[in-house]
């Protein structure tokens, strides 16, 4: 990237820092504009990471963005909006980011030393960026262990920071490193640690698998030797290539569905967390064991709070809508989402529940509500949703992973879980 001269950019930050002072606390001006007003300042870059679509980020301006608390502690931080689709897509990039929002702090000279990924209150925001403007962030975390690999607190901020920032194979060399330095370490708090490393090792790529093979199998497709992916060595081993299109299918299906098994018997349902219990069973569901997804959701709603995230409860609603597992279940979670916020998504998950459960009248009627109160490609699936109810037609939504690899319905791929 060519810079401008010195005088240039000194001109153009004054310009954004005046605008800025008549507007919002969002910087008017381009990431070097704002660079140079963060080094003037000696401050922090705030970049926060959106699209045009996302519902959370817009939700994320309205509540938190806005509120009072929030601007004060963020007074001295040069924050600066970045569409990730449009002008922002090489930034985007840059910093690895693949879900939205995504807010990523940097020192004035760009490297990033913390984020925040999706939604927060102005409390749990305020909390988040509190602690990251003291200094106690990802990158130094990531210091503290390599100093000290056995350093429980840093190894656990390290690892999810890693696994944010698609990093499962740093996260893995952590961890072992941690096994090995600390000799009497928690052994659970290890093993849950791999599990979830090696489950974002294996959905990366299973990912790249499909997308190899939908493009004909072209390119070179280079499989770390781990546990993760001994049944994916298998197929490829097997001149995948000449194979006739069908058979690849059949194997990096059946493939996908072994490996993950390996992984699910990694670990014990009795013994994890009220959130790990959710993403085992949403791990589960993903690669097709949809009874270990049912009986994870069921514990995960047995030892949930009195006030429980309706995001989550839709989402583990509607993973057993798809998979057609413990319904009575499933329509008690989609009340209870409901109850909590009612908005179109959660009564389209009831309705299709309802329906399925022989309620049809109640079904229609949320249906109805769910096709009238949203917009865009989500509305005209609601609606198609509603001719089919209203005609008695049977509805024939089933999870992407029936899919896998070719691309999935639009309706089934829509994650309604803890998705930004």
């Amino acid at each position: 990237m060519r810079r401008a001269p010195a005088l240039v950019v000194v001109i153009a930050a004054l310009l954004a820092v005046s605008c800025q002072q008549r507007d919002s606390f969002w910087f008017k001006g381009n990431l070097e504009s704002a660079a140079a007003v963060a080094r003037e300042r000696d401050s922090l870059l705030m970049l926060k990471f959106y699209t045009d679509w996302c519902n959370w980020c817009r939700r994320l301006d309205r509540e938190t963005f806005s509120d009072r608390d929030v601007r004060k502690q963020l007074r001295n931080v040069v924050a600066v909006r970045v569409n990730a689709e449009q002008e922002g897509k090489e930034l985007a990039r840059r910093y690895d980011v693949e879900s939205y929002p995504t807010i990523v702090f940097t020192d004035a000279e760009g490297d990033e030393i913390d984020r925040i990924i999706g939604y927060l209150t102005p409390e749990q925001f305020l909390t988040q960026a509190t602690r990251i403007q003291a200094g106690d962030t990802f990158v130094s975390c990531l210091k503290r262990v390599s100093r000290d690999p056995s350093d429980q607190d840093a190894i656990v901020r390290a690892v999810i920071g890693l696994l944010e920032r698609s990093d499962p194979d740093g996260a893995i060399a952590r961890i072992k490193a941690f096994h090995e330095a600390a000799a009497d370490h928690d052994h659970l708090l290890c093993m849950q640690l791999m599990f979830k490393a090696r489950v974002a090792q294996q959905t990366r790529l299973y990912a790249r698998a499909a997308k190899l093979y939908r493009r004909g199998w072209v390119g070179d497709f280079r499989i770390p030797e781990s546990e993760t992916a001994s049944a994916l060595h298998a197929a490829l081993d097997r001149d995948f290539g000449s194979l006739d299109r069908r058979d690849q299918a059949e194997l990096l299906h059946d493939a996908r569905y072994r490996d993950a098994a390996e992984l699910l018997g990694m670990v014990s349902l009795e013994r994890m967390s009220h959130d790990d219990l959710w993403d085992f069973g949403d791990f589960a569901f993903d690669n097709g064991h949809y009874d270990v997804a049912a009986d994870a959701f069921e514990r995960w709603y047995e030892t949930r709070a009195e006030a429980s995230d309706a995001v989550a409860l839709n989402g583990a609603a509607w993973r057993l809508y798809l998979a057609r597992r413990s319904l009575d279940l499933a329509v008690e979670m989609s009340r209870a989402a409901w109850a909590l916020r009612p908005i179109a998504n959660y009564a389209d998950t009831l309705g299709r529940l309802l329906y399925i459960t022989g309620e049809r009248d109640e079904a229609i009627e949320m249906q109805r509500f769910a096709a009238d109160n949203e917009a865009g490609i989500r509305a005209q699936g609601f609606s198609d949703a509603l001719e089919l109810m209203e005609a008695g037609e049977e509805l024939e939504d089933e999870p992407a992973f029936e899919a896998y690899p070719d691309e999935p319905k639009p309706l089934s791929s829509m994650r309604r879980g803890r998705v930004i």
